[in-house]
């Protein structure tokens, strides 16, 4: 590898990495230069199809709320890099990143024990994560996994507790092509004798979940059986208020800051680990309401403009999509005219959404577009469903101008991104 000094020249060799060979050896070898200085302070795993940015994003609040440093291995990012490497939920600085990037190639070549052009992008984050919380230390470690769980690179790590939070059809190539196959492969994150928190999901997963909590005898915490949540009242931002019934029975009347009903079961999920791991005596709900009002996820039903009223979810597979347009039956969609935009890769499936689109929500006038990514679905991808296809610069143009439009626009997280570039300075 070429000597590499600058951010620019770091992410474009990244971008080049594919990934080879024994990944699960390799990303061991590298763990067990580090473990040794991961041995103070918990770290908590985040798996699940969709929900796993939110639940960390709460968790962040919570315990940072609580003067504690928290540093969180995201994906994917939306604007830059450097937002999957986050203390106390902001991103790391490119001078940071430089540093451990290189210290982190010094301690690959210094060992020699496998090519470092076998290393896929995914990983090489990973390990800048592994040397970023090794140097600063935190009071908390927040890792979400990247697909799956049971074999994926994020699992190698020891984990003080975990969370699975919803159990949909994604990446059936790589986890299964049933509910059931995909919970036994999220339930890899389940170590034995630790805490496991998870949302209530259909029989067969809860199953599947229930069977390896039994052969590791882990300790489950299930919604709507150990803790529950309800939703009192939905404001007209289209944020609620929840009542959350703890750990120990006690209702807690709560803000939920993020959008949409279905962040309610999140912060519920989040609560319930950040209630057992904190000591449900010793927390002070006062300042839990006020550290919750400090969450931020950008891109999850994010409003990005006001006149247009523009809306924007990196709704991707379609348990995420079925969620999000079920937003339009309450605030701050609820009896207006709202136009669906829709952008998505190639590798997606496509078809289940549009079929979906078609089926349940073909009153709504529907844009499909593009994303400035590779494997981006272009106008022929759209050619069997109605919609109007507008290049993405046509649709900024229209997202531009001043009217009273509503648009929902959804997809993929790169669209997302691209939708928040074009207006950072709004």
């Amino acid at each position: 590898m070429k000597e590499l000094t600058t951010f620019d020249q770091i992410i474009s060799y990244l971008n080049q990495t594919l990934g080879s060979g024994d990944r699960m050896f390799r990303m061991q070898t590298m763990y067990d230069l580090y473990k040794d200085s991961f041995t103070h302070f918990p770290a908590y795993q985040i798996a699940g199809t969709n929900g796993k940015g939110s639940v960390v994003a709460y968790l962040t609040a919570l315990f940072h709320g609580d003067g504690k440093k928290v540093c969180a291995f995201v994906s994917p990012h939306l604007l830059i890099e450097t937002e999957r490497l986050l203390i106390n939920g902001q991103p790391i600085s490119q001078e940071q990143f430089v540093e451990i990037f290189q210290e982190v190639k010094h301690k690959i070549d210094a060992i020699q024990a496998f090519p470092i052009e076998d290393l896929s992008y995914f990983e090489w984050f990973l390990l800048l994560y592994w040397e970023l919380i090794s140097r600063e230390q935190p009071d908390i470690a927040l890792v979400e996994v990247g697909i799956g769980g049971l074999n994926d690179v994020t699992s190698i790590m020891n984990m003080t507790a975990g969370a699975i939070v919803s159990i949909g059809l994604d990446h059936q190539a790589l986890l299964g092509n049933s509910l059931e196959e995909i919970a036994m492969q999220k339930a890899g994150i389940i170590e034995e004798n630790e805490p496991i928190f998870t949302g209530d999901f259909t029989k067969e997963a809860n199953i599947a979940i229930d069977y390896t909590i039994k052969a590791y005898e882990a300790n489950l915490y299930r919604l709507h059986r150990d803790f529950d949540v309800k939703l009192i009242k939905r404001h007209e931002d289209g944020r609620t208020d929840i009542s959350y019934k703890s750990l120990t029975g006690e209702e807690h009347t709560l803000f939920c800051p993020l959008v949409g009903d279905v962040q309610s079961e999140n912060l519920a999920i989040a609560l319930a680990l950040y209630e057992h791991e904190s000591g449900s005596d010793s927390i002070d709900w006062e300042k839990v309401r006020h550290s919750l009002t400090k969450t931020f996820w950008p891109g999850r039903l994010q409003k990005l403009r006001e006149k247009p009223l523009v809306y924007i979810d990196g709704a991707h597979n379609i348990a995420a999509v079925q969620a999000v347009l079920a937003q339009l039956a309450c605030p701050p969609f609820k009896g207006r005219k709202v136009t669906l935009v829709y952008a998505a890769q190639t590798h997606k499936n496509i078809d289940q959404v549009m079929d979906y689109l078609q089926k349940e929500y073909r009153d709504y006038p529907l844009i499909v577009s593009d994303i400035h990514v590779d494997r981006s679905a272009h106008e022929e991808n759209y050619k069997a469903y109605a919609g109007q296809f507008m290049e993405q610069e046509d649709l900024i143009e229209l997202l531009n101008k001043e009217s009273d439009m509503i648009y929902l626009c959804f997809g993929s997280l790169y669209f997302v991104g691209d939708l928040l570039r074009a207006f950072k300075n709004d």
